[in-house]
């Protein structure tokens, strides 16, 4: 059903209206004061559809606040005039409302007046519904503010990654949301960028520290973008807040991986140091790279003599590499070095060194 809330300074006028109205099935509420009505279009869940409004300042000043809140600004707003009336504040209205009326009221005039701007409206509260459906189903946070930095918009997202009713950030500016240097500097940032063009973050996406309302602060990606439109002369500017909490959870716990990895292979690669040092290779013209194993593949060169004389060259390649590999390389050298000194045939160690991998890497 059609809402229609009046405020009039005629108490018999407002009532004539009223009973012309609830004729045409309209809901209508009174209020006795312009402040009054006001505070009920902020309250309310419903959509109201059309105010009809007594031509004095205290009106308008209510109907500039109407204009210039995203969510109240496309109700549509009758004025009744006085013929006698300064045309000067007459003069102010017509920025901000959508039909005059003249007393004496014909009810024919205001009852197609009325028609055509619900017509109207409700078309253009279709679209409206749309918009705000995708708005606040919307998985990143998105707040539209002004040139001003005073929150015109948000979404439902933005409310619960904050911690603040939809009430609180709309009459607060978006200083609230960003911890301290950043929320002195942000005024700063939109009036360096309107002055110069240059943009430090408007366009720029990038990581901020964010605020929540019980005091904690969490990182976000924030893409700021300028809005084609401006409301009461200032500009308009979008932020979308993406939340990256799992990804830098992630990369913490990769980070930490990438260190006890790297510790671990400190630790081989010392083992594989003192493991080689103890081969003579120069006594029999050969040459060694000494390098990890998870490095190269697991290849592995061994050489030790016999007590009558004998030398043992021991060439390996482990199927794949990595730790495993240099895992396995202490034990094949300790086998190795102990059975050439005690005096073992090559068979007897390859055959020992396979039992012993197989026992511990493969059990």
């Amino acid at each position: 059903m059609t809402k229609i809330f009046i405020n009039c300074d005629n108490i018999n006028e407002t009532q004539l209206i009223n009973n012309f109205l609830l004729g045409l099935n309209y809901q209508v509420n009174i209020f006795e004061n312009s402040q009054e009505l006001f505070n009920n279009l902020q309250n309310t869940k419903d959509f109201i559809d059309l105010i009809i409004l007594t031509a004095n300042t205290q009106n308008l000043a209510i109907c500039k606040k109407i204009r210039n809140n995203l969510l109240l600004k496309r109700i549509a707003i009758i004025i009744i005039v006085d013929l006698l009336q300064d045309p000067i504040l007459l003069n102010d209205f017509i920025e901000y409302v959508d039909e005059f009326i003249f007393q004496p009221i014909n009810y024919v005039v205001i009852n197609y007046q009325i028609h055509i701007l619900l017509k109207r409206n409700q078309s253009q509260q279709k679209i409206e519904q749309k918009f705000r459906s995708i708005f606040d189903t919307a998985v990143d946070a998105i707040i539209v503010i002004d040139q001003d930095g005073i929150i015109q918009l948000v979404n439902q997202a933005t409310v619960k990654l904050f911690g603040y009713s939809e009430k609180e950030l709309l009459e607060n500016t978006v200083n609230i949301l960003v911890p301290e240097p950043w929320s002195s500097q942000h005024n700063q940032y939109i009036k360096n960028y309107l002055q110069t063009g240059k943009s430090k973050i408007i366009g720029i996406g990038r990581e901020v520290n964010c605020l929540h309302r019980d005091g904690h602060i969490f990182i976000m990606h924030l893409a700021v973008s300028q809005l084609p439109i401006k409301v009461n002369n200032k500009f308009l500017f979008t932020g979308i807040l993406h939340d990256i909490s799992q990804r830098i959870l992630i990369e913490n716990q990769l980070r930490q991986q990438r260190d006890y990895m790297e510790e671990e292979r400190l630790i081989i690669q010392d083992i594989l140091y003192r493991m080689h040092r103890t081969a003579n290779f120069e006594k029999v013209g050969l040459q060694i790279l000494n390098k990890p194993l998870e490095k190269i593949s697991g290849d592995l060169l061994l050489s030790s003599s016999r007590n009558n004389g004998v030398r043992h060259i021991f060439l390996g390649d482990f199927t794949g590499h990595g730790l495993s590999a240099a895992l396995a390389g202490p034990i094949v050298t300790d086998i190795f070095y102990s059975m050439t000194k005690k005096g073992f045939a090559p068979d007897q160690i390859l055959l020992e060194i396979n039992q012993k991998i197989n026992e511990k890497l493969f059990k």
